[in-house]
């Protein structure tokens, strides 16, 4: 009797379940439809028409890239006007970048028909004096600092005495001329300059320990004043002569606070290692986003 019960039990069950689906209407949601505009392949990765707007240093100009005979190539116009005049006539490669090096002159990155060896090109903004300054024959050319202090010049690297190690010049973006200011021993990967364009401050890797290399001008040898390992992190940028800005964590064993001097309106900190001992300049106790200290 139980198992007829049971089994009746489930027949009645199953047959509301098919019921109850059977009543159900399967239709999807009614969905608007919308046409859908197609793009063709050659629409799609087509350059833009206008990119990369920069705006001359007085505000008198600004500069951007636009196509020429399907290349990317430089523009420029006056403020407030509607007429552009194009700088640069690359047909074989899309240039690679440009900037304002002052309010009168243009520089920009390319390379030869795809080789990679990109070399950095000026021109005036009325059109004269285009002009070669790193581009040759296997050399690559890396931008440094754009010394911004100094309107004729710039900082590049250039590999043309070892294709693998980059030694830093100092370029004259008018006349071309440039200055070696370092031979790479080639275990430098970065370069810092102070405020006056001087280079100052060099950095290196081994993948694990890095080292902040400095000197106090461009006559003197560079010598290590920290070493950090991959589990610190230190920032820096060069003051003035004889100083260089720091912040960061290092690990205390390596160098740990000496001792602090308190005034009314300052801190002077005072920080030893395992070398050196290196006098903080005064802090402003309202300011503590960087650090000045000196070398002895």
């Amino acid at each position: 009797m139980k198992k007829i019960i049971y089994r009746l039990a489930f027949a009645t069950l199953l047959g509301g379940f098919v019921t109850s689906c059977g009543d159900g209407k399967s239709e999807e949601p009614k969905k608007e439809q919308m046409a859908v505009k197609e793009i063709s392949l050659q629409d799609f990765f087509k350059n833009s028409e206008k990119s990369s707007y920069q705006i001359s240093p007085n505000g008198d100009y600004f500069a951007f890239m636009a196509p020429y005979e399907s290349r990317m190539n430089v523009f420029v116009q006056k403020i407030g006007t509607e007429e552009s005049t194009r700088l640069t006539d690359v047909t074989d490669r899309d240039i690679a970048g440009y900037m304002w090096a002052n309010n009168d002159r243009i520089l920009y990155l390319k390379d030869n028909g795809g080789d990679e060896n990109f070399g950095i090109y000026g021109i005036n903004i009325d059109g004269s004096n285009s002009q070669n300054l790193t581009a040759a024959e296997g050399v690559k050319t890396q931008l440094i600092d754009d010394l911004e202090s100094l309107d004729d010049y710039i900082m590049v690297g250039l590999n043309s005495r070892n294709p693998q190690i980059f030694d830093p010049y100092r370029l004259n973006i008018t006349t071309g001329e440039k200055e070696m200011l370092y031979e790479n021993p080639g275990n430098i990967s970065g370069w810092m300059t102070d405020h006056e364009g001087k280079l100052r401050v060099a950095t290196t890797s081994d993948g694990v320990n890095t080292s902040i290399l400095y000197r106090d001008s461009e006559k003197d040898a560079f010598k290590s004043i920290l070493t950090t390992n991959f589990k610190e992190s230190m920032n820096y940028s060069v003051g003035t002569e004889h100083s260089i800005y720091m912040k960061g964590e290092v690990n205390p064993i390596r160098m740990a606070i000496h001792s602090i001097e308190e005034t009314e309106k300052h801190y002077v900190v005072y920080i030893k290692n395992e070398d050196d001992v290196f006098q903080w300049k005064k802090i402003p106790k309202n300011d503590q986003t960087s650090v000045e200290f000196y070398i002895d």
